[in-house]
């Protein structure tokens, strides 16, 4: 088929309007000697068909006449697969970005619930305190109290806004916080933030702190969220035990390049200790599966590990791996 000749025009006239110049632009160029092109045209039945075609000048003192043999073929089931497959690629696609904004909503919601708590409680306690009718001057609101109070509250309000950013970063890949750490401080603030909940599950605490531990480059926030976590899940695996034995063991240690911290139940045990960090997974009633899903997330996000291994004694021992800080390593991406 000859460009310019009535069945070239005829041809052009049933392909696709959209096709016409990619095929135009392949077969404009008679003095390169060869063409290939993919395009859709309607057949007899006024069905839409692609048709891939390659041609080739029949002599080379024929290239300049646009004369071209060559082969075609009906190539519709092809791109009817290929387009089948961008199609599920896109709802998969669209239902990996729906799941992962739940996962976040579920995310953001299940670490805020502690500093929520915490906010929630000061402010009765200065509703409280502001409502009491003064009988005399000795039972006038005592302005420490609530100054306290109120900076509780601040210190919360931080940690959320903390939270709030540094999950996202951990969802969408971005810059995470990180500062120089003291490991056994932070385990001690943690366990002060969650001393009303240990009182109140009547669980105590044995420390076991290791000395001179190189500082590791994390967020505390988050460092924290992750205690927190293991702390709550330590606590309700031995919900039915007697009070008596309710212990959770916090200890600190040096490891290689890095600073491990473990926490230890005398619970059950795990039946499979790397099931429950699938998202989703839950042994809880009222569990939605995300808390140690997202520490894990956290930790490998500052280059750490966590993971989890049965007590020959019983119980579980959950392990939190932390990179020793390195100069020049104040920032970076997740």
């Amino acid at each position: 088929m000859r460009p310019g000749s009535s069945l070239w025009r005829g041809l052009l006239r049933r392909v696709q309007a959209e096709d016409r110049r990619a095929l135009l632009r392949a077969f404009g160029r008679p003095g390169s000697g060869t063409c290939e092109a993919e395009f859709r045209l309607r057949d007899d039945d006024g069905r839409v068909r692609w048709i891939s075609v390659q041609g080739r000048a029949m002599h080379p003192a024929q290239r300049a006449s646009g004369r071209m043999t060559g082969v075609y073929g009906d190539i519709t089931r092809r791109k009817s697969a290929e387009a089948q497959q961008a199609m599920q690629r896109d709802q998969v696609a669209r239902l990996q970005r729906a799941s992962l904004l739940g996962v976040l909503s579920g995310a953001m919601a299940h670490d805020l619930m502690q500093p929520l708590t915490a906010v929630l409680g000061n402010a009765e306690a200065v509703l409280t305190i502001l409502r009491r009718p003064p009988r005399d001057t000795e039972h006038l609101p005592d302005p420490r109290t609530i100054e306290e109070s109120l900076l509780d509250i601040r210190t919360s309000c931080v940690r959320m806004h903390e939270i709030i950013r540094n999950t996202r970063a951990v969802f969408e890949r971005g810059e995470l916080s990180r500062s120089r750490l003291d490991v056994n401080d932070c385990v001690r603030s943690t366990l002060n933030l969650e001393r009303g909940y240990l009182q109140a599950r009547n669980t105590g605490v044995d420390l076991r702190l290791g000395e001179a531990l190189a500082p590791v480059l994390i967020s505390e926030v988050q460092l924290q969220q992750v205690l927190i976590n293991l702390i709550v899940n330590a606590c309700d695996a031995m919900e039915k035990l007697p009070e008596s034995q309710r212990r959770i063991e916090l200890a600190t240690s040096p490891c290689d390049r890095g600073v491990e911290i473990v926490v230890r139940d005398a619970g059950p045990g795990l039946p499979n200790t790397e099931q429950i960090f699938e998202p989703f997974f839950t042994s809880k009633p009222h569990g939605i599966g995300l808390g140690l899903a997202i520490c894990r997330m956290i930790v490998t996000g500052y280059g750490g590990r966590l993971w989890a291994t049965n007590r020959d004694t019983g119980g579980a021992e959950l392990h939190v791996m932390i990179p020793i800080h390195e100069p020049g390593a104040e920032s970076g991406r997740v």
